[in-house]
């Protein structure tokens, strides 16, 4: 009997045991954490480095210009680089110094990223050759559409000023167009241009009018490499560009 009531007490024990076995285990219930959304700012220094490969003790320079690029309704932004202390650190090592000093430091020193607003992501860089010592300036303008605006890139090359469009295409900044601001600083031969806008001859994307300009020369010892002309705008048309659909480019007829 004894016997009997002490397997019965085992049995009873081991079922016991084994349903809190087979309950089932509760999780411990914690708060989840939030990933933090991290800004343009917040993301650009990282990004610029990684992506260049830029050592810790690299003095660079960069700026974020943000706008409405593309057809979402979320702010982008412009992120210029500049590497100026990298284009001097490669003249020293170069056989000629000088020349790099002569010529403003050209080479791939200046360059652009893409901050998309809606995906929180910066894109690849894309250089921009140009003078070194004249770090890039970006403006906006309504050209490919009303609801959104492009990027005009300006930067200099030797002792003449460019200007270049963006547009944003698939997340990322299409080139479409190129022209001189000025050339032949401290030179004989001197050459401007202005720029404006109008309603498209040939489709929705607005024509681009080019019109010829003046600058007075700077004084002598001025670095033609860096130095700005304030232009004198005039009303003699040079060239009116429209947009062809068929070529997807830029095209003139002279006036």
């Amino acid at each position: 009997m004894k016997n009997i009531f002490l397997l019965l007490i085992i049995v009873q024990t081991f079922v016991a045991c084994n349903n809190e076995a087979n309950k089932p285990i509760e999780k411990e219930t914690k708060p989840e954490t939030a990933t933090k959304k991290l800004s343009v700012e917040e993301q650009a220094k990282t990004h610029i480095m990684r992506a260049l490969s830029i050592p810790s003790n690299e003095k660079f320079t960069y700026t974020i210009y943000k706008e409405h690029l593309d057809g979402d309704d979320k702010i982008d932004a412009i992120i210029t680089l500049n590497r100026f202390e990298n284009a001097k650190s490669d003249a020293v090592k170069s056989p000629n110094p000088a020349l790099y000093s002569k010529f403003g430091y050209m080479g791939y020193y200046n360059f652009i990223f893409y901050y998309d607003g809606e995906l929180n992501l910066i894109s690849p860089q894309i250089v921009v050759a140009s003078n070194a010592n004249v770090p890039l300036k970006v403006s906006f303008e309504n050209v490919y559409s009303l609801a959104y605006k492009d990027a005009i890139v300006e930067y200099h090359v030797s002792n003449a000023g460019y200007r270049e469009y963006f547009t944003i295409v698939n997340h990322t900044p299409k080139s479409y167009f190129k022209w001189k601001n000025f050339d032949g600083v401290l030179k004989g031969t001197q050459e401007a241009f202005t720029f404006s806008y109008s309603d498209g001859t040939m489709g929705p994307l607005k024509d681009i009018l080019i019109y010829k300009a003046n600058f007075q020369q700077p004084s002598a010892g001025t670095d033609p490499n860096t130095y700005e002309p304030k232009l004198a705008a005039s009303k003699e048309l040079a060239y009116r560009f429209f947009y062809h659909t068929e070529t997807d480019k830029y095209m003139t007829k002279n006036k």
